[in-house]
């Protein structure tokens, strides 16, 4: 079975968790005009446009409490942008380059032992 549209579930996602809505959250508002998701145009409520972002971090526990963590953000290079109303109305788009970084973190409790 194949969900489009109004009837798709949304899915939001942050950096520790993701959450699920319903599709009947994004209709339930009491104050809409009667049409899927509130009134469309540019004076209406502020979404983002649909974003894939590929995250990842790692680390290596080494010797005497030392650990090597790398981490990279962005690392497909995804544009992100919010609308107001429907997508032809923009309002900010976002360009940013992947970023990755590594270091060193030590925590001398664990040399004690």
């Amino acid at each position: 079975m194949l969900i489009t549209g109004e009837d798709a579930p949304v899915m939001s996602t942050s950096q520790k968790f993701v959450r699920w809505f319903p599709p009947a959250s994004r209709n339930a508002c009491p104050d809409t005009d009667g049409l899927p998701g509130g009134v469309n145009g540019p004076l209406s409520d502020v979404y983002f446009y649909s974003h894939f972002q590929i995250d990842a971090q790692g680390s290596i526990a080494l010797n005497h409490g030392l650990q090597f963590v790398v981490y990279g953000l962005n690392l497909n290079n995804e544009v992100f942008g919010f609308y107001q109303g429907s997508p032809q109305y923009m309002i900010q788009r976002e360009y940013y380059q992947p970023t990755v970084a590594a270091g060193f973190r030590w925590s001398p409790h664990f040399e004690r032992k």
